[in-house]
């Protein structure tokens, strides 16, 4: 799974494609050290957000950062080049699709003229929260810097 993420990342031509693995399965980055990436270890498995801090040591404030969950193969290169086309410059750009069934997934909670005001994982969606049903699959584009 990870080799085809991966390999949609390196469509975009990137600096640099940073894996951030959790130190308790070394098998990742055992089995696919073949793989041309720095391999950053977390060493507590505490979130996305928290995952994508270990990494952003590595990468120069001027730089682009497209998060990406390792569990997505099915991620098309045209999708994050999208992604990319369609963020704004010094902003955040995220990929969000509606779910009949959400679950699993953080929600995406809007204003009311729209604009993304949190992204909240499952587990911590009060109940009143989790009948909405648009959400993150965790695509992002950022600057370090924001």
């Amino acid at each position: 799974m990870l080799e085809r993420v991966v390999a949609s990342a390196e469509s975009l031509a990137p600096h640099r494609i940073h894996v951030i693995y959790n130190e308790a399965v070394p098998q990742v980055k055992d089995k696919l050290s073949h793989l041309n990436v720095n391999w950053v270890v977390q060493k507590e498995a505490r979130g996305t957000g928290h995952a994508l801090a270990q990494a952003l040591p590595h990468i120069p404030d001027s730089h682009h950062v497209i998060s990406l969950n390792g569990d997505a193969p099915l991620l098309k290169s045209e999708t994050l080049q999208r992604l990319l086309d369609n963020s704004p410059e010094n902003g955040l750009g995220i990929v969000i699709t509606h779910l009949d069934n959400p679950k699993g997934y953080g929600r995406i909670l809007r204003d009311d003229v729209g604009n993304v005001v949190d992204i909240v994982e499952e587990n911590a969606l009060l109940t009143f929260k989790k009948q909405f049903k648009m959400y993150t699959p965790a695509f992002a584009q950022l600057k370090p810097s924001i």
